[in-house]
């Protein structure tokens, strides 16, 4: 039988501490009532899902949408941006810091 490794792409899972607790669900979902559009209610689906994601792999969410905002302009429209996802920029943070 053959085993199929998971790829390193894949975020970490979640432990209990990480978690949404029940209190921030319901905040984020009565927030969302009150966008004017469906692409707006998308559009806080993708920042909440991005924010809670860094918490899920240790990354300051302040310090990785700012990174992203800044990176993404200076690429062009079709550029892979998966090393701008949280966990691959989690990894890229250690590595800097083992560098020096």
């Amino acid at each position: 039988m053959t085993s199929i490794k998971a790829s390193s792409a894949r975020p970490p899972s979640l432990n209990t501490s990480q978690r949404i607790s029940p209190n921030e669900e319901a905040t984020s979902r009565k927030s969302w009532r009150f966008s004017d559009t469906v692409d707006g209610a998308k559009a806080s689906a993708t920042i909440y899902s991005l924010v809670l994601t860094c918490r899920a792999c240790g990354v300051e969410p302040y310090d990785y949408l700012l990174h992203v905002l800044r990176e993404l302009p200076q690429r062009p429209p079709d550029a892979d941006v998966t090393d701008l996802l949280p966990f691959n920029y989690a990894r890229h943070q250690e590595a800097r810091a083992q560098d020096g």
